[in-house]
């Protein structure tokens, strides 16, 4: 409620010619002057009271109607039912903090008529385009209600340049927002959604006029460039006509975040002119045109460019376009981008990816990057060429049509990237070191295995060969027929000669009883002639397990399912010295001078070892629950180690405090010790009763006393139980 404070001061202006008006200034409070307005001229008495209120707020009240020319108003505050009306051809600057509801406060504000400037004003942070007379019913135009919004604000002065135009859920009806020279921030009130949905409280900017429904331009280098346009569906119609985009950007680089684009009669998103833009989490489906189209042949600015845009977790759908066409522009980035079910125009467009250059004399499209893109369904597959160079695109998921690509572009499709590394015909270089060893060696046949004649070797045993090549290693090839021997030696023959590219061979044998593909390393024979080989070495004595990939051509193999990379035995021998040949741990990947290296003891966790010796000891576990666990301990910025973190949780019940007094209750946490950190967390309900500090400390072995006390005298509230966390860390 408003304190009422009679002064005693009443101001009477009588303004005189063929008739007489009386505006009455009447001082409320210490900050408030209301004033009372004849509506038809209150220019004059307005400067008075403005004059009369130094730093109070001249307050226009509900039902008043005050009309003023050409004038400069410091504080104002304008109640539901009141209005401001500029006088045509007139302004009116409101420069001090403005006060008002999302109402209408101005009349006779709108192109054409008056004008509401903020300019200057250095207080505002939020504009509404009720002010001006909008609503957001699907029915009223609001175009020129938020063009005079717009038009409102300060201009092209660093600091204080632009402000938030706040839209409210529902739907502001336009024929095309235009935003030039000046730094609006358009953010309405919830995200992409469905118009008329009452799951969602959508802002919706809707329209079926034939022009951009909102367009950003610049006349020169002005400060309006990072303009905000946020949490709203841009809404067409398909019938509405090919000049109908839903945000055009030209000469300009706005930031877009969380908007939908559906329906349009053209393009979506439409950039002729956009430098080191951002445009993040939308939605584009259903357009008539692309869903974005970079394109510089529209720019009515001389040089325009689009450079160096970041585009992240877009998702675009059901175009009769391409989803993405780039037809000029460079370094701009695509990254976690989702296109899916482009219709087609059944004339070449309803690409998921098409970028190429038109051949107008503009800079072709060249170094744009995608990332991450999932590419499903679309009725073209992806064009990229024509005179565009130096693109890269790698996809996660591809299952459109088969794509073009030529020129000097990169092009990683799934096709490629989804299929195992060991299965492919390449091969990946380390270092500078390069293979003429281009295609995978075939794995060798089963070697012919009997008893020999000397001791040594003791039950049923089976044999496989590998190739090696200059870079790595074959998967164990056919398994020997079983042979038995009691203390005999074994007499290995038609040990298989490799094709051209190997260099040498490897004999894997499984200890007495093995099972297939638990064979380990005998021997190398450093050649690619010997076909006779004598084996008594002891179980006790095998190495490493026997490849179960292909990696021939690949210095890189993947193990397991395909999840964990691995150096192949040979390309690590060559490149980082002697292998760790300790049975407790898989060999590949491991150096000696340090050790170090990961392996999988299942499919659930993966595992970092390091060592200064052949024993090598594990040190870090990523765990598929998404855990990481630091074994031995955790520094941070070479600071001290942490051996563990513990944590533990209880339901505590605190009583009311009757003042000047604690209260402690205990959480247990397994492996806490008398000195280690606490850290308490404590629930809203406990940190709000008021003058209440907490502190919590180790009691005894494996267990947590938390303290409140109630600093201050007098009987607190008896707060609910809740539950509380204790965490321990321990160095």
């Amino acid at each position: 409620m408003r304190q009422h404070i009679a002064f005693g001061v009443r101001v009477f202006v009588f303004v005189c010619s063929f008739f007489c008006v009386s505006v009455v200034i009447r001082a409320t409070s210490r900050s408030d002057i209301n004033v009372s307005c004849a509506g038809v001229d209150d220019t004059s008495a307005l400067a008075s009271a403005v004059g009369a209120s130094g730093q109070k707020t001249i307050v226009i009240g509900s039902g008043q109607v005050c009309t003023a020319g050409n004038l400069t108003i410091g504080n104002l505050r304008i109640e539901a039912g009141g209005l401001l009306k500029p006088l045509t051809a007139q302004t009116v600057v409101l420069t001090g903090h403005f006060e008002a509801g999302p109402y209408q406060t101005f009349s006779n504000a709108l192109p054409g008529q008056g004008r509401i400037s903020f300019a200057g004003n250095t207080t505002l942070t939020e504009i509404f385009t009720e002010w001006w007379g909008a609503k957001a019913d699907g029915r009223l135009d609001c175009t020129k209600a938020i063009n005079s919004a717009i038009a409102s604000l300060p201009n092209n002065t660093p600091g204080v340049n632009g402000a938030i135009i706040k839209l409210l859920a529902g739907d502001y009806r336009v024929t095309g927002i235009s935003i030039r020279d000046q730094q609006a921030h358009i953010i309405g009130s919830g995200g992409p959604g469905s118009l008329g949905s009452t799951a969602t409280s959508s802002t919706f900017i809707s329209s079926v006029s034939d022009s951009p429904i909102i367009k950003y331009d610049a006349s020169k280098e002005v400060y309006s460039f990072h303009s905000r346009l946020e949490n709203v569906t841009i809404l067409g119609s398909v019938t509405a006509g090919p000049n109908q985009v839903g945000v055009w950007v030209d000469n300009n680089g706005v930031l877009i975040n969380n908007v939908g684009i559906e329906k349009t009669g053209s393009h979506g998103l439409y950039l002729t002119s956009s430098s080191t833009g951002g445009y993040s989490n939308m939605e584009i489906n259903s357009m008539i045109g692309d869903g974005i189209r970079i394109d510089f042949s529209k720019s009515a600015t001389p040089g325009a460019g689009t450079h160096n845009n970041i585009f992240h977790r877009i998702s675009i759908g059901g175009t009769l376009g391409d989803a993405v066409r780039i037809m000029h522009g460079n370094g701009n980035v695509f990254f976690g981008l989702n296109i899916e079910n482009t219709v087609g125009d059944k004339a070449g467009a309803g690409a998921g990816i098409h970028i190429y250059y038109p051949g107008d004399g503009k800079l072709e499209p060249q170094n744009n990057m995608f990332y991450g893109v999932w590419n499903e369904n679309n009725v073209v597959g992806d064009l990229i060429g024509n005179g565009a160079q130096n693109n890269y695109v790698s996809y996660v998921h591809y299952t459109s049509p088969e794509a073009k690509i030529t020129g000097n572009n990169s092009y990683r499709s799934a096709a490629e990237l989804n299929k195992p590394a060991i299965d492919r015909a390449s091969y990946l270089s380390l270092g500078d070191s390069e293979t003429v060893v281009k295609n995978l060696l075939p794995t060798p046949a089963a070697p012919v295995a009997n008893a020999g004649r000397g001791p040594g070797l003791k039950g049923q045993y089976t044999y496989k060969i590998t190739f090696e090549t200059q870079v790595g290693e074959t998967k164990g090839g056919a398994t020997s027929a079983i042979v038995t021997v009691g203390n005999q030696s074994i007499q290995l023959s038609r040990i298989p000669i490799g094709p051209p590219g190997t260099l040498r061979r490897n004999i894997y044998r499984t200890a007495a009883g093995g099972g297939d593909n638990t064979q380990r390393f005998v021997v190398t024979l450093s050649d690619n002639v010997t076909t006779d080989f004598q084996d008594n070495l002891p179980d006790a004595s095998l190495g490493r397990k026997v490849p179960l990939y292909n990696a021939s051509a690949s210095r890189i193999v993947l193990d397991g399912e395909g999840n964990l990379a691995q150096l192949a035995s040979s390309a690590q021998t060559a490149l980082v010295g002697p292998q760790i040949s300790d049975s407790k741990w898989p060999s590949y990947g491991f150096l000696s001078r340090p050790g170090f290296g990961m392996y999988m003891e299942n499919a659930d966790e993966l595992s970092f070892v390091a060592s200064t010796s052949n024993n090598p000891v594990r040190k870090l576990r990523l765990l598929s629950t998404g855990v990481t666990d630091a074994i031995g301990g955790l520094s941070v910025g070479s600071g001290a180690a942490i051996s563990s973190y513990l944590s533990g949780t209880a339901e505590l019940d605190f009583a009311a405090w009757s003042g000047n007094d604690c209260q402690e209750k205990e959480i247990n946490v397994a492996g806490a010790e008398d000195g280690d950190v606490v850290v308490i967390g404590i629930s809203n309900s406990l940190a709000s009763v008021p003058d209440v500090t907490w502190s919590a400390w180790v009691f005894s072995s494996n267990t947590i006393k938390v303290r409140g006390c109630k600093v201050t005298p007098g009987r607190s509230i008896d707060p609910p139980s809740a539950k509380l966390r204790a965490s321990v860390v321990r160095h």
